[in-house]
């Protein structure tokens, strides 16, 4: 095991916080691809996220649109075809969708308890160019962003 002494306490580099990303999300059209430490697009689900932007986009409502889904038959990230409007917001909210990663978009509040708080400034929030294929284009997505 290496010596911690070189390294500031806390901080675990970029690196670390890349490889964090990939690794928590479980992500709707999104398979991890651990060899490469990057997403690749799965085209079953992608359809649903590209359904989900389009309509959004096209004036339906979070609501109708989980219900459409829901009566599709559509799964979800976790294979459930149970959909929620909570489910679809987060969907629209996700800049992973336009190929970003967010950062800031929580915070430690207390570093001895390890106490994380969600960033509600979401003007606070970095995006930055992620080495992974968009589901949608940027347009779309800013499009939804600003409908919301």
């Amino acid at each position: 095991m290496p010596d911690g002494s070189t390294r500031r306490a806390g901080y675990l580099g970029p690196m670390h916080l890349w490889t964090q990303k990939l690794r928590n999300g479980n992500i709707l059209g999104y398979d991890l691809d651990k060899a490469h430490n990057t997403y690749t697009i799965n085209e079953e689900q992608a359809k649903v996220v590209r359904f989900v932007f389009d309509m959004y986009s096209r004036g339906y409502g979070q609501s109708l649109i989980c219900n459409e889904l829901t009566r599709l038959g559509y799964k979800d990230s976790q294979g459930n075809v149970k959909w929620s409007c909570i489910k679809i917001s987060k969907m629209l909210r996700n800049a992973t969708y336009m190929g970003y990663i967010g950062y800031n978009k929580s915070k430690t509040t207390n570093y001895i308890d390890k106490v994380r708080v969600k960033n509600l400034d979401e003007d606070s929030i970095q995006l930055v160019k992620g080495n992974f294929p968009p589901l949608i284009s940027e347009e779309l997505w800013h499009e939804c962003d600003r409908i919301r």
